[in-house]
């Protein structure tokens, strides 16, 4: 059907550096400047990370964040306010450090805070507050190339979106390429560039 589709789930891994959180944020910037609710949800980053960002890509200042690491406590509650306020689209860096906060915080097992997660994105999925809420997750990968996540995580997986190198890393040209994709094609790269903001190869694409 192409694009984002509502209440679906769309997991993204690749190499540090390759540029999963710039392209995930200019999507995130481009489906807000068409109209649609949209949020971050950063365990990783602080403002001022964001900041140097924005120098490249200035429409990321209208994107709304909710940084993780401003919170000392009962990010879970703070997590579930948010989402309560209705979104199209949410983006979350990463699953891993988002989990892990929330542990932290709690002191839940490391099973009872991704069932609590998984479980809160499946409500949103089906519109809990007015919105069939499309996520996207970046998912860290275990230094075999495996992602980090459960059974349930892969199910409930829309799409897997891979983003590497074609070639040497740091040299080659980046692409991205799903290997799991119910809406869509699979094993089609669709390379891009970060040379002077985001560019697609759409011709090479097509």
């Amino acid at each position: 059907d192409g694009g984002l589709l509502p209440a679906t789930n769309v997991m993204a891994a690749g190499a540090p550096g390759v540029g999963k959180t710039t392209v995930l944020l200019e999507m995130l910037a481009k489906l807000q400047e068409a109209g649609k609710k949209v949020l971050f949800i950063s365990a990783e980053m602080s403002e001022m990370d964001m900041a140097r960002y924005m120098k490249r890509f200035p429409s990321w200042a209208n994107l709304p964040i909710l940084f993780l690491n401003n919170y000392d406590e009962q990010s879970n509650q703070v997590i579930e306010q948010t989402l309560n306020q209705g979104w199209d689209v949410v983006l979350t860096d990463s699953y891993t450090e988002v989990n892990d906060t929330v542990k932290e915080h709690t002191g839940w097992s490391r099973g009872k805070t991704e069932k609590w997660f998984l479980n809160l994105m499946t409500q949103h999925n089906k519109g809990l507050a007015k919105k069939f809420t499309t996520f996207i997750t970046i998912l860290q990968l275990s230094k075999g190339g495996q992602f980090v996540g459960s059974n349930k995580l892969k199910h409930m997986t829309s799409a897997m979106m891979n983003l590497d190198w074609d070639g040497k890393e740091n040299s080659g040209r980046r692409y991205l390429e799903f290997s799991k994709n119910r809406m869509g094609e699979v094993g089609k790269k669709l390379y891009f560039s970060l040379n002077g903001g985001l560019t697609f190869d759409e011709a090479r694409y097509q």
